[in-house]
């Protein structure tokens, strides 16, 4: 709320328009694609105790085939908002920048959710505020200097956090191998990633 008021103060109503059609789109993609796959790993991790780095390779995996169709399904919502005197190249920029920037996220997401099963104190808080705080500072920066479209904003915040995120979890894992997929009990995960996801 405090970013939209800021947006809306520093760049005015046609920014603050572009702002929130960026920022429904990103919220819905990352909640839609992670098909409440972060607190089923969760789940498994704390029933079984083993898995977390395939989990982790598996994130990065999810995000990456997810980053293409993203793009284009973003440009396909986007492409209106922009008048034939900005040119195909900002509404490009924007495509890529979002689309980038929430399959990103999906994959801190499920980092966010390996970071639970080992600690849910100060450093889970931290990791959890570090997007928030991103936006914070870097929308209504972006629209004061003008220094880049808005969107850029969520390719950074998407890459500095699962940057942060894959750091972190990479130094708490237990699990250093990459176990089979196939001897993940899936049904497991996508039943609490269901009851998740439908919530």
């Amino acid at each position: 709320m405090a970013v939209s008021v800021l947006v809306a103060r520093v760049g005015g109503p046609e920014i603050q328009g572009r702002f929130s059609v960026f920022k429904s789109i990103n919220d819905f993609q990352v909640a839609f694609l992670t098909f409440g796959l972060p607190s089923g790993v969760v789940y498994y991790l704390n029933k079984k105790n083993f898995g977390d780095a395939l989990f982790f390779k598996l994130a990065f995996i999810f995000s990456f085939v997810l980053c293409f169709p993203l793009i284009l399904l973003d440009y396909a919502l986007i492409g209106y908002m922009f008048s034939p005197g900005d040119g195909l190249t900002s509404a490009v920029i924007s495509a890529v920048c979002i689309g980038v920037g929430s399959s990103a996220m999906v994959g801190y997401s499920i980092h966010r959710g390996i970071i639970l099963t080992k600690t849910d104190g100060d450093l889970f808080s931290l990791i959890t505020i570090t997007p928030s705080l991103l936006y914070l500072l870097l929308l209504p920066i972006s629209v004061l200097i003008g220094f880049a479209p808005i969107s850029s904003a969520y390719f950074i915040v998407g890459i500095v956090s699962i940057v942060i995120s894959t750091t972190l979890t990479k130094s708490m894992m237990t699990d250093h191998t990459f176990s089979d997929i196939r001897g993940i009990d899936w049904r497991i995960i996508f039943s609490q990633a269901r009851h998740v996801f439908l919530q």
